[in-house]
């Protein structure tokens, strides 16, 4: 059994894998992580555990924890880690970890012979590039969409705060429609767009696979994604504990 865990903006996801299978998971709230009762059962059990962390005083906390109520040391994942891609990015310390994670998670299941995309569509809309060579060359950072629906309504004052929902339509039909339908669309428009760029760029459609909480909905109206895989980043945690063990 492996223990792997997301140290995210918004959720701290545990997950439990036996023979590579994701059989058990838990998730708290980032801001709840050093109130919660759960984690002394979650961590009872003597089992390798993996963090990947964009959260560093979160991180600092699960380190203190573990010494001190089982003396255990995590696996804490960095740029330094020894990884199955090269990262050909100028600044790999500021590279986020949940970035490499499921970036290698997607190169192990599918990148051997074709490039990808990881659509990460969650707080933060991520778009990484992995080639088919295994190298990690960039991507995009931009507001997920509830950032951007929370950005739209807190800076417009005549705009109602309204739900992140599906859109069936790019045209709104009345002002909460309209806001609806541009948050939606335009997560869809980015990531379409981005890959026809790289289509054009390499001569061939680069796979495409979403991932993050919003995945599975802006799956439904992109034209380009061709995987949904929830556990992308807890997966690539438990490739790399594999790896660096």
């Amino acid at each position: 059994m492996i223990l792997t865990v997301d140290i995210g903006n918004t959720k701290v996801s545990f997950g439990f894998f036996e023979n590579e299978k994701l059989t058990r998971k838990e998730f708290v709230l980032t801001e709840s992580l050093t109130k919660t009762s759960e984690l002394t059962e979650i961590f009872s059990n003597d089992f390798p555990i993996g963090i990947s962390s964009v959260v560093p005083n979160a991180t600092n906390f699960l380190i203190e924890f573990l010494a001190k109520n089982f003396k255990k040391k995590p696996f804490v994942i960095t740029s330094k880690s020894k990884l199955p891609i090269k990262l050909d990015y100028k600044t790999p310390q500021t590279l986020g970890v949940d970035r490499i994670c499921s970036s290698v998670a997607a190169f192990n299941k599918f990148g051997k012979n074709q490039n990808i995309v990881v659509a990460d569509i969650g707080t933060a809309l991520t778009l990484d590039v992995v080639t088919k060579e295994g190298k990690f060359i960039g991507g995009v950072i931009a507001p997920g969409p509830k950032t951007l629906l929370w950005s739209l309504t807190q800076k417009g004052a005549q705009l109602p705060e309204v739900p992140f929902e599906f859109s069936a339509s790019p045209v709104g039909k009345n002002t909460i429609e309209c806001i609806q339908s541009g948050v939606f669309w335009s997560t869809v428009f980015q990531i379409d767009s981005f890959s026809k760029f790289l289509e054009n760029d390499f001569g061939e459609k680069p796979l495409v696979v979403a991932t993050g909480g919003f995945g599975e909905l802006i799956s439904q109206k992109s034209n380009s994604i061709d995987k949904i895989e929830p556990e992308l980043v807890l997966e690539g945690v438990r490739d790399l504990i594999k790896l660096n063990s």
